[in-house]
């Protein structure tokens, strides 16, 4: 399938430039990304001047690199401490009066295969930098995971920017790094196991801002003296956007891996050109791939900051048991998007729960029911068909990708909690809910393979146990206040 930002001619599309902000890769891309966020018709936050024109975006890269993210080439690893781009962006879109309007999501890992801090998180006040609080303290903003495919498809089916930071291999030295802004995923999961395999031919579209643009001026190619006289040369890039695109897999370590023709501007002997791969890092060659390690969604969708971590961190067992005051009174559209590799057709269905241990209740007899009574399927699934959220009913069940949408009333605050949960019922018959005690064979079915995204084992008896006979992930799009009075049901 194909996931997509909306209205990418948006993007901002600053050049990094080897000898014009050599080690600025983070805040270049920041820069391009809030350029598409303040730029699209109808943001909330109305006419951000600091970002209408080019002028602006100069400027405006030069306040975060230098105010917020505390770009150094004398960091390790050189240029910009994940950490610190998100820290610096809450920062930044408080003090300009963005915050309300700017939903917020990062995910990534804290160190490399070295053991080397590359994220800096819990780094004291050294050399300039000031002191980074543990990641367990910004955990509303930013997700101890790796980075994931459902990551980029739920940021991109929001139509968030995405800007993704990773590292070259480097032997024997300190992590060579770079950060993009991923705006497109074409990615198929024919075998159902939720990782980017190499045999599904994924790609990526990718604005690089080592080469973010059409044109130039002064063009490529021309004279711009001498290598003193170069660094007060004005480059501005114009024509709009240059996206790439680039192959991504995940690799057996589990990170998602990216290789794209990449090419640099920059100074050849007082020549402006454009050269193959990255000519910001002295000893990165061209055709070297990168590793994600990081990845920073930014969107205008009202949803709440980091909301696919937010829907599943209180899961219990990894399973999906959703406590829907985590959206307050709210109007919730999304998509469900489902697949299947199974010799079965699976019927996806929720039903409300009393909490998360998966007690129900009979709505005539007010009667409640743990998992394992008797009488708690059947409950259940009446409970099911009467549920109107998230119904499923009239998803066609078939071994392909699919995404169906939804929109409800998500509660209000008069209501204290409102849960629910799925059932799995198999055209041979059997029902399998999230709760090991209310299935036949007393086995757990589901399993979280990703945040918010999960696998349902569907044979009586655990089956192969691979947990891809079908696989769901929530995908909220959007938020709106409901009016007072409108609940869940």
């Amino acid at each position: 399938m194909n996931y997509s930002v909306e209205l990418n001619q948006y993007f901002g599309y600053l050049p990094q430039l080897e000898l014009f902000h050599g080690e600025a890769c983070v805040p270049t891309s920041a820069t391009n990304a809030l350029t598409y966020i303040v730029s699209k018709p109808g943001f909330a936050g109305g006419e951000y001047a600091q970002l209408k024109e080019y002028s602006g975006w100069v400027s405006v890269r030069a306040d975060l690199a230098e105010n917020y993210f505390y770009t150094s080439p004398n960091s390790i690893p050189p240029g910009t401490f994940p950490a610190l781009a998100v820290i610096g962006m809450d920062q930044y879109l408080k003090h300009n009066g963005l915050r309300d309007h700017v939903s917020f999501s990062a995910i990534g890992v804290s160190t490399n295969s070295d053991n080397i801090n590359i994220a800096g998180w819990g780094r004291p006040a050294q050399n300039g930098f000031p002191e980074i609080g543990p990641a367990s303290k910004y955990s509303e903003l930013f997700t101890e995971q790796k980075v994931t495919g459902e990551f980029l498809r739920a940021s991109l089916l929001r139509s968030d920017a995405i800007l993704a930071g990773g590292f070259y291999p480097s032997p024997g030295g300190s992590p060579q790094g770079h950060a993009v802004l991923i705006t497109d995923l074409k990615w198929t999961d024919k075998n159902v196991n939720g990782k980017i395999d190499a045999q599904e031919d994924a790609t990526v579209s990718i604005l690089d801002p080592l080469d973010p643009s059409q044109n130039y001026s002064p063009k490529i190619g021309s004279n711009i003296g001498s290598e003193t006289d170069a660094l007060n040369t004005q480059v501005t890039a114009t024509g709009g956007a240059l996206f790439k695109t680039g192959k991504i897999v995940q690799n057996e370590d589990g990170f998602l891996v990216v290789e794209y023709p990449q090419s640099s501007l920059t100074n050849v002997n007082g020549t402006f050109e454009n050269v193959a791969g990255d000519s910001s890092n002295s000893t990165t060659e061209a055709g070297i791939p990168m590793t994600l390690m990081f990845s920073m969604s930014l969107g205008t969708n009202g949803l709440p900051d980091s909301v696919d971590h937010l829907i599943e961190k209180d899961m219990l067992h990894g399973t999906f048991v959703l406590d829907v005051s985590v959206f307050g009174g709210h109007q919730l559209e999304g998509l469900i998007y489902t697949n299947e590799d199974s010799g079965y057709q699976n019927t996806l269905q929720f039903y409300l729960i009393e909490g998360a241990d998966g007690t129900i209740r009979h709505p005539d007899t007010g009667v409640t029911l743990a998992p394992g009574d008797e009488g708690y399927a059947a409950l259940a699934l009446q409970l099911a068909t009467e549920f109107s959220a998230l119904h499923m009913e009239n998803r066609v069940s078939l071994d392909e990708e699919q995404l169906t949408i939804f929109s409800k009333n998500m509660g209000h605050d008069e209501v204290d909690s409102v849960f629910f949960a799925p059932v799995i019922t198999t055209s041979a018959g059997d029902n399998w809910f999230a709760f090991e005690q209310a299935n036949a064979d007393k086995l757990n079915h589901f399993r979280e393979l990703a945040p918010n995204t999960y696998g349902v084992e569907d044979m009586f008896g655990g089956g192969d146990g691979d947990h891809n006979d079908l696989v769901f992930q929530l995908i909220p799009i959007s938020m709106e206040v409901l009016p007072l009075g409108d609940f869940v049901g």
